[in-house]
């Protein structure tokens, strides 16, 4: 379902100061802890379709 939002954030400012603050901190808490994008942990298909195997195998 597409967000109508034009690209807004639905909420006051105040709100979405604090949103992309949350957002800062749990990115450094992340760096911080060498944490891995979970996104490369997934399985994908590579250029000939190929199951290859995520981080989460290792």
């Amino acid at each position: 379902m597409p967000i109508k939002t034009g690209g807004c954030l639905p909420f006051t400012p105040s709100k979405c100061a604090q949103i992309v603050l949350a957002c800062m901190h749990l990115h450094n808490f992340c760096m911080d802890r060498n944490l891995v994008d979970p996104t490369l942990m997934l399985d994908a298909d590579d250029a000939i379709d190929k199951l290859a195997d995520g981080g989460w195998h290792r």
